[in-house]
């Protein structure tokens, strides 16, 4: 890692991009680029919760480092407005250098996303009825994407729907294993399937063949698994964490609920027993989507870096003639 600090120095780049806060390598861009003079973006996707055994050390940390990576920056992203609130309101970024801050959400590629109708093919390889209401939803196993909510509620989402599945579509991030023994522990088994990584094929099928998305996150910035899914024509139910309800329109193109059981329990129920409403939030939310392709804000990246450079050069020929 520290290898990275100094190639970025010797790099001839005309400007340095690093992604997300309390990252070593945003830190060590922002060092890199105050000693060689170039001018750095940093992209914030999110912040960890700060909690009472953290605070005095996040304290410090963006007193001495967080903040003079942030003071570095030209330009900092936030991906969403929830973002961008977060960093004034947590003082790492002094409201007189507001106007650094742009907000970008993250993309998709939009024009490779075609819905389809369903072949089957993902519940074919895993053993799930063509019948069945199949529930998707997709992330890094970590706990503050909310799998652990999601299996909470599942045993009463099957009072209501005894053919439901619920398939969690992602990577271990440490938190496998625990959400494994809650769903044995609650004889689910048989209900919950966990597929860990898999191709982009397989995730294309399993969008295709879901009845519904769920984003059950505790916190966000803004995830892509969201875009995606609407994308894919698919109606979402999320909570309204980050950015989420900064792309959800209330029941037209998804169900925004607060991140507790019984509001996500209702939001799944609701869409699973209208087909009507299921089917408009879907159509409505594939024309959202066109908002994020990449097409579009790569533009509103490249105008960053531009503008980027333009006020790193301005700063340094003041400060030579100074």
């Amino acid at each position: 890692m520290p290898g990275i600090f100094f190639r970025l120095v010797k790099e001839k780049a005309d400007v340095v991009h690093a992604h997300d806060y309390a990252h070593f390598t945003t830190d060590a861009a922002a060092l890199a680029c105050r000693i060689a003079k170039k001018p750095l973006v940093v992209t914030v996707h999110g912040f960890l919760p700060v909690t009472r055994p953290t605070r005095a050390l996040m304290g410090i940390y963006d007193r001495l480092v967080g903040g003079f990576s942030l003071r570095t920056a030209e330009t900092i992203i936030a991906v969403s407005k929830m973002q961008a609130s977060g960093l004034l309101k947590r003082g790492v970024i002094p409201r007189s250098d507001e106007d650094k801050i742009k907000i970008i959400p993250n993309g998709i590629e939009f024009n490779d996303i075609t819905p389809a109708p369903s072949r089957c093919l993902f519940r074919q390889r895993y053993s799930i009825g063509e019948n069945d209401k199949l529930v998707l939803a997709v992330g890094r196993l970590i706990k503050r994407k909310g799998f652990s909510r999601l299996i909470e509620i599942a045993d009463s989402l099957l009072q209501k729907e005894g053919s439901l599945k619920i398939a969690i579509v992602g990577p271990d991030g440490g938190y496998q294993d625990k959400l494994r023994k809650m769903t044995s522990s609650l004889g689910l088994d048989d209900s919950i399937l966990f597929t860990g990584a898999v191709p982009e094929t397989t995730l294309m099928h399993a969008y295709m063949d879901a009845d519904l998305v769920v984003v059950p996150s505790e916190y966000e910035g803004l995830p892509t698994t969201l875009l995606e899914a609407l994308a894919y024509g698919k109606p979402v139910v999320a909570t309204n964490v980050g950015g989420n309800g900064e792309v959800i329109e209330n029941y037209r193109d998804g169900i925004l609920v607060n991140p507790n059981n019984e509001e996500l329990s209702n939001g799944i129920l609701t869409v699973l027993a209208d087909r009507t409403l299921s089917q408009e939030m879907g159509r409505n939310g594939r024309t959202k989507a066109q908002l994020y392709d990449w097409d579009k804000i790569t533009d509103r990246v490249l105008t960053a870096y531009e503008n980027s450079i333009e006020s790193h050069q301005l700063k340094f020929t003041a400060s030579a003639m100074a």
